[in-house]
């Protein structure tokens, strides 16, 4: 009977014990707001809208007349706006390069000057004195990707080392492609210029946006964007001995396909400097005849 009453009373002590570890033991399932971040919750930045930059691309040479002309209406639509990128893809002159000619064969460009934004639109090739009806601000300012570039220059070596990241705000999204260039502002070189109805040849005229090289393919490498909806690409460059790396981009833009482009951004490849965005050469703005 003793032995009976003893179990019983060992058992009670037993299952007291119990119950109190239980209770003694810490409720880790609401310690306060939990931050969701983007490298580890996919379904933190579906939805997510990021500020959109845009870019205006010029089919231009220096034999072409009618090209100056096209160029003052973009710098005067674009004004000091650093939401908005310019390239200028040379054709058949001494600045142009085998990009340039991949680009124009794909968008089949048979005159120039023609101009197109974020290559979007049905007519997406159009005469840049067009721009004069339009205004920055009435295009999108948010778009579904974000676009980091973070770039390394050893001036000893000249060789350039780029990183582009970036995030994608949707769970369904088209075959993204990722292009790389870069672009030198400040170059002195010769230009036709039509006026009125005279053709004349400027010696010297200060060309701005040409593009140098490209670190992927000119019409982008295909983007593989992660579960998470991270991107992430490094690139190496030597540049070249004739380029002037204080005068020099970089620019990284996302397209879907090949058309349209939905975000850019750039970084002067050398830190601290403007990338040729400030050069006035010999005192006049850049684009514009010495």
């Amino acid at each position: 009977m003793k032995r009976i009453i003893f179990n019983t009373i060992l058992c009670s002590l037993l299952l007291a014990m119990t119950a109190c570890e239980q209770k003694n033991v810490p409720d880790n399932s609401n310690t306060g707001p939990k931050t969701k971040t983007y490298a580890n919750h996919r379904d933190s930045i579906v939805g997510q809208s990021f500020p959109m930059k845009h870019i205006i691309e010029e089919f231009t040479a220096i034999w072409c007349g009618y090209c100056p002309g096209g160029m003052s209406y973009i710098h005067d639509f674009v004004k000091n706006d650093t939401n908005w990128i310019v390239i200028m893809h040379h054709e058949d002159d001494d600045m142009s390069t085998r990009w340039d000619s991949i680009i124009s064969n794909e968008f089949e460009i048979t005159s120039i000057p023609r101009t197109t934004i974020n290559r979007a639109g049905l007519n997406m090739l159009f005469h840049p004195q067009e721009m004069g009806k339009w205004h920055c601000e009435d295009y999108e300012e948010e778009t579904y990707v974000s676009l980091n570039v973070n770039n390394t220059y050893d001036s000893i070596s000249r060789k350039l080392h780029i990183a582009v990241s970036g995030l994608v705000g949707q769970s369904d999204f088209p075959n993204l492609r990722l292009t790389v260039l870069i672009k030198e502002s400040g170059i002195i070189d010769k230009q036709g210029d039509m006026n009125v109805s005279t053709y004349h040849y400027w010696e010297e005229f200060c060309h701005t946006d040409v593009p140098r090289a490209y670190t992927t393919d000119a019409l982008g490498d295909s983007i593989d964007v992660d579960n998470h909806g991270y991107f992430a690409n490094d690139f190496e460059l030597d540049m070249d001995s004739t380029w002037v790396a204080n005068n020099c981009m970089v620019v990284a833009f996302v397209s879907e396909e090949i058309k349209p482009i939905i975000q850019v951004e750039q970084r002067p490849v050398v830190a601290g400097t403007m990338g040729g965005a400030d050069i006035q050469c010999g005192g006049i703005t850049l684009g514009n005849k010495l």
